[in-house]
C-alpha cells in the first residue's frame, strides 16, 4: 500500500519486536527513516536488518519510563536521522515474567504496566 510517506523519519517504540516491529516493516517499505526505541538489547541487531531494505535506520535501548533517558534517545535520534514527522508507541511489558494469560499479574505489577 503506498501511503506517500517517504522522506520522513519516524521513531517506533517497541520497535524490536511484535506488533513495534511489524510498525517499522511498514514504515521501511514506505521509504521511512526510522528510529527504533525498545528496552530490548535486539533492538541494535534489529535495526541492523531493517537497514538492509535501502533506509537509514537507528536502534535505541532505551526505558520509556525514564524522563531523562528518553530526552537523550530524542537527541541521538534529531542528530542521526532528523527530526522526528511520525511517532507510533508500541512499547508495552505484560505477564511475561509470571507466564501466560496476563491474569498472572499481580496488583502491584499494574502500574509498571500501565507507565509503560
Amino acid at each position: 500500500m503506498e501511503l506517500k510517506l517517504k522522506g520522513g523519519t519516524a521513531i517506533v517504540t517497541g520497535g524490536a519486536s511484535g506488533i513495534g516491529r511489524a510498525v517499522v516493516e511498514g514504515f521501511a517499505a514506505e521509504g521511512v527513516d526510522v528510529a527504533l526505541w525498545d528496552f530490548s538489547p535486539k533492538v541494535v541487531e534489529v535495526a541492523d536488518e531493517i537497514r538492509q531494505r535501502g533506509v537509514r535506520t537507528l536502534g535505541v535501548r532505551v526505558d520509556i519510563t525514564d524522563e531523562g533517558a528518553v530526552r537523550g534517545a530524542l537527541e541521538e535520534t534529531i542528530a542521526k536521522l532528523g527530526s522526528p514527522r511520525h511517532l507510533v508507541h508500541c512499547a508495552a511489558i505484560g505477564s511475561g515474567k509470571f507466564g501466560f494469560p496476563f491474569t498472572n499479574l499481580v496488583p502491584a505489577d499494574w502500574p509498571k504496566t500501565l507507565e509503560v
